[in-house]
């Protein structure tokens, strides 16, 4: 009796739900990223060397974690292009000893992600100054996904401080590079595609 009620209220179940405007089984995660072109990564911090240790950071994570990801070194045989700017690079005091002194430090980094559809260095072009903005008519290609992402990594306080921070560094590229590609595998599908607001895309270095 138990396993025939069962039966009868699941499709009912279903029917609730339709009307309610729930839509089943239309919804996980987007698989259409598939072959990636990376841009180099765009350093907007202080600190020199960032584009490429990060991108290189990047393109490994994706070879280790990028499940059906597949990075591609030909534009052409790409259908997403990443682009990447590290933003911000912040370092706080994170832990202090019994006598009050800083014994260890916080470093935060920042970035913003794009994915484009199309190559952006063929199809954007923005001016250089607002006074040569009435002279750009090519068309802003937008991103059909855009986040920030975040890592940190701790030190502690040595004699010589900056070698203890450029110490840690590969592993905070490293988690940095782990987020983006886990942000990456796990977007979501839905029925309108999942895709997120209009913005307007950066400018990528014509070098990248």
């Amino acid at each position: 009796m138990k396993q025939l009620f069962v039966w009868i209220s699941l499709p009912l179940m279903i029917i609730y739900f339709a009307g309610c405007g729930y839509q089943l089984g239309l919804v996980g995660k987007d698989t259409s990223i598939q072959n990636v072109y990376c841009y180099t990564v765009k350093n907007k911090t202080r600190i020199p060397g960032v584009e490429m240790h990060l991108t290189n950071a990047i393109i490994h994570a994706l070879q280790q974690y990028g499940e059906h990801i597949k990075v591609v070194k030909n534009k052409n045989e790409a259908d997403t292009f990443l682009y990447v700017e590290a933003t911000s690079y912040e370092r706080s005091p994170a832990r202090f000893n019994e006598a009050d002194f800083l014994q260890q430090s916080i470093v935060v980094m920042f970035a913003d992600i794009y994915l484009f559809r199309a190559d952006v260095e063929e199809q954007i072009k923005r001016p250089a100054n607002k006074s040569d903005e009435k002279e750009s008519t090519e068309p802003i290609v937008n991103p059909f996904f855009k986040t920030t992402v975040s890592a940190d990594s701790r030190y502690f306080i040595e004699p010589n401080q900056p070698e203890g921070e450029n110490s840690i560094r590969p592993q905070l590229f490293d988690k940095l590079a782990r987020e983006i590609v886990h942000q990456m595998v796990n977007r979501w599908s839905t029925p309108s595609n999942s895709t997120s607001s209009p913005s307007k895309a950066p400018v990528v270095d014509s070098e990248s």
